[in-house]
């Protein structure tokens, strides 16, 4: 583990021009992309932290939950529906329908403005991203788990920050 040098993009979004945003937005978006690319070892059907460790995500209000054997028991536990029973569950309730088929990928599980370092190399270079912090809710998780994580948790991040970031 390092120090990084830098502000957190939270405190310095009011002050970015749309251009910088976009462009900040976009460099952590290929970071994403990056950790995304990772594969887990072969054999290997668990969902959670790296190595079938406990997930830590706030998501789950601050308990700690034993890794998923696999997808099913993951998506069991948030919407209580046996994976036999999702087709006619969801002709009553399609708002309960989640994308079963996502690939699990390694994710961060927490990309928030607040996450998110700054700094500038030099005087008059535009700003870069030094690093993304706060990791322990990372692990293999749904492709789709950090979007949707984050329109259904309340964070300092504006709306415009949650678009552009994905």
């Amino acid at each position: 583990m390092e120090l990084l040098d830098g502000k957190n993009l939270l405190e310095m979004w009011p002050t970015l021009s749309e251009e910088e945003k976009e462009r900040l937005c976009g460099e952590a978006g290929t970071m994403i992309r990056a950790l995304r690319r990772l594969t887990r070892p072969a054999g290997e059907t668990f969902v959670g932290a790296i190595g079938g460790q406990a997930l830590g995500d706030r998501v789950f209000f601050g308990r700690v939950i034993e890794a998923f054997p696999d997808a099913d028991a993951f998506y069991k536990h948030f919407t209580r529906i046996e994976p036999h029973q999702r087709e006619s569950v969801h002709k009553d309730y399609p708002e309960l329908i989640l994308p079963y088929d996502d690939p699990f990928v390694f994710t961060h599980a927490d990309v928030a403005l607040c996450n998110i370092m700054v700094t500038r190399r030099q005087e008059n270079i535009p700003l870069h991203i030094a690093g993304i912090i706060d990791w322990e809710q990372s692990g293999w998780l749904p492709l789709s788990w950090e979007s949707y994580k984050s329109r259904a948790v309340q964070d300092a991040d504006t709306e415009e920050s949650k678009e552009k970031l994905g």
